[in-house]
């Protein structure tokens, strides 16, 4: 991926900051979206309701019932083994943030960046695309963010002066 000076973007009342339209993908759907570039973010990290826009079962808390107890309620409702549990599409994980700790559900997904200058001409031309990569959905957070684990393989380079940044592919050791 190779994105040279695409400029910041103002997004609502924010200040212009870096953003990048992406596409995010799941085998159930996709949501087109801004990504706020978070370089203090370790993951890629969207509010919790893009996981039911592209079709995520949300993850719950595993509930240990003590054995007799479970077994008085499986007798109560007839049924004669205990039940698989439901299936799920991701895992929760407790996640440190700048406002406290979180619990997030974890999913692999597909990701799509567009060409910015392309996109502002009414054209989606792919620049890089992520087959799978760990998406954490956050209650509490307000907008998508690329964090750290996004740009591992890459160099980022931020000019807040001109408002530009560019990303471009890490050369080899």
């Amino acid at each position: 991926m190779n994105i040279i000076d695409y400029p910041f973007i103002k997004i609502g009342k924010a200040p212009s900051r870096p953003v990048l339209f992406i596409r995010l993908m799941s085998p159930k759907g996709f949501q087109d979206l801004p990504a706020l570039i978070d370089t203090g973010a370790a993951q890629c990290c969207l509010p919790a309701g893009f996981a039911e826009i592209l079709g995520l079962i949300p993850t719950q808390p595993k509930v240990r019932w003590p054995v007799r107890a479970l077994r008085r309620l499986m007798r109560r409702i007839g049924l004669a083994r205990i039940p698989a549990p439901l299936p799920t599409s991701g895992t929760t994980k407790t996640m440190r943030t700048a406002g406290g700790k979180v619990d997030a559900c974890v999913h692999d997904c597909g990701l799509q960046v567009w060409n910015t200058h392309e996109y502002f001409n009414g054209k989606i031309i792919a620049v890089h695309v992520v087959p799978a990569i760990p998406v954490y959905f956050m209650p509490s957070l307000q907008e998508a963010l690329l964090g750290v684990s996004f740009f591992n393989e890459h160099t980022l380079t931020i000019d807040y002066k001109d408002k530009r940044f560019s990303i471009r592919q890490a050369s080899p050791p």
